[in-house]
């Protein structure tokens, strides 16, 4: 019997959902888990790496045991609007930025940075990037205590309640 796309999707679905959670996940636990043949599971996971659905597998660090316990968001405006695409590079190079976003209001960019102290992360925004490359202004917000980090995506899967079942699942 042919499968439909709608099953299909629900299937690949599911097996993301489980694989956000736990990447390590094995194969014969996901296959166990929704019924179906372990190389299924196999195929389809190789499948979403070359259709780029799983862009990468990656360990998580703890920040605060590696000893990085300061984590900042800083909203950028870009000097001069023409270099925009090489402040794009520029800020891709620095190891301390975590996510860079384009934004649309009074600034440019919003990136997250991890740095080791304050002292560090004043060092990083005044040497680094203002004084560094076209940046004409910032606006630091330094977090004070993170509740939830996540790359979590919501999917809808039949059995999906929350992310912290999937890990239960096991």
């Amino acid at each position: 019997m042919q499968e439909t796309s709608k099953h299909k999707r629900q299937l690949r679905d599911q097996v993301l959902w489980r694989l956000q959670a736990d990447s390590d996940r094995l194969n014969k636990e996901i296959a166990n888990d929704l019924g179906i043949d372990t190389s299924r599971v196999s195929r389809l996971r190789a499948e979403l790496k070359e259709s780029g659905y799983i862009k990468q597998c990656k360990a998580v660090l703890n920040p605060d045991l590696l000893g990085f316990h300061t984590c900042a968001f800083v909203f950028l405006k870009v000097e001069i609007q023409s270099e925009f695409e090489n402040t794009i590079k520029f800020l891709l190079n620095k190891p301390e930025i975590q996510d860079l976003h384009c934004v649309q209001g009074d600034f440019d960019f919003i990136i997250k940075i991890r740095t080791r102290t304050n002292k560090d992360l004043f060092s990083f925004i005044s040497d680094a990037l203002t004084k560094q490359h076209n940046i004409a202004h910032t606006n630091t917000v330094i977090v004070m205590d993170t509740r939830q980090e996540s790359l979590d995506l919501p999917l809808e899967t039949s059995s999906s309640t929350s992310r912290h079942d999937a890990n239960e699942v096991r």
